[in-house]
C-alpha cells in the first residue's frame, strides 16, 4: 500500500512529498518538528490508490528535541541513545469518503502503515520510533487501529497541544533484549529479535 521514498529520491517524487507536506503545515507546531526534511524518509501510498492519501514522514534527530517526558522515558530504557528515529503520521481522505466508509479506510489504513512501519524497523535497525500527531489523528487511530506504546504524553497533557509517544515496533521481552544489547555496546545494525519479525521490507 506505501511506497518508500528515500532522502536520495526526493526530487524524483517531489509531485507527491510537497502536497503531503502542505497538509502537515496546516498545522504549524506539527511542521516546526519536521522543518528540516531533506534527509527524512517518506512511505506514501501508491499513485494506484484512490482517494486515499498520507503516510508517514521518518526522520533521525537527535533526542533533545523530544518533549522532555519521552526523552526521560528514552534516558531510562535507552540511555546510551543520542539520536533517534522520529516520525510524522498522516492520514489524508478524500472528503466525499464518509460513516462507515471512512471507518473501514481509516481501519485498512493504520493496519497497514503499521506493517510497512515494521518493515522500516527491520530495515534500519529500531525497535520503535517517536511519533508526532495531531490530536485528531491520535484519536482516530486509538479507536479503528490501536498502536502499541512504550510512553504517551496525550494532547491534552503537552503544551503544544499535539500526541507524543513511544510507538513499539517489537514486543516488550524482546524489546527488552533489544536494549541490553546497546546497553552493552554491541554491535547491533539490525537486531536479531527484529529480523525475526514477520514482515516484508518494500
Amino acid at each position: 500500500m506505501f511506497h518508500y521514498i528515500e532522502p536520495e529520491e526526493h526530487r524524483l517524487y517531489n509531485y507527491r512529498i510537497l502536497p503531503f507536506l502542505e497538509r502537515i503545515a496546516d498545522n504549524p507546531k506539527l511542521y516546526e518538528i519536521f522543518e528540516d526534511w531533506s534527509t527524512a524518509t517518506f512511505l506514501l501510498t501508491k499513485e494506484s490508490i484512490m482517494d486515499i492519501h498520507g503516510g508517514a514522514l521518518l526522520l533521525k534527530q537527535e533526542k533533545e528535541i523530544l518533549h522532555p517526558r519521552i526523552q526521560e522515558y528514552l534516558g531510562t530504557f535507552y540511555p546510551r541513545l543520542k539520536d533517534v528515529w522520529t516520525g510524522l503520521i498522516s492520514l489524508q481522505v478524500d472528503e466525499n469518503i464518509t460513516g462507515r466508509d471512512f471507518e473501514k479506510v481509516c481501519q485498512y489504513f493504520y493496519y497497514a502503515l503499521m506493517e510497512d512501519l515494521i518493515a522500516f524497523g527491520v530495515k534500519y535497525g529500531t525497535p520503535f520510533l517517536c511519533i508526532t500527531m495531531a490530536p485528531t489523528e491520535y484519536r482516530t487511530i486509538k479507536m479503528k487501529e490501536p498502536w502499541s506504546y512504550g510512553k504517551e504524553v496525550k494532547p491534552e497533557s503537552s503544551r503544544d497541544g499535539l500526541f507524543h509517544g513511544v510507538l513499539r515496533l517489537v514486543e516488550m521481552s524482546q524489546d527488552a533484549c533489544i536494549q541490553d544489547a546497546w546497553l552493552y555496546d554491541m554491535d547491533v545494525e539490525i537486531p536479531i529479535l527484529l529480523k525475526q519479525q514477520k514482515v516484508t521490507v518494500h
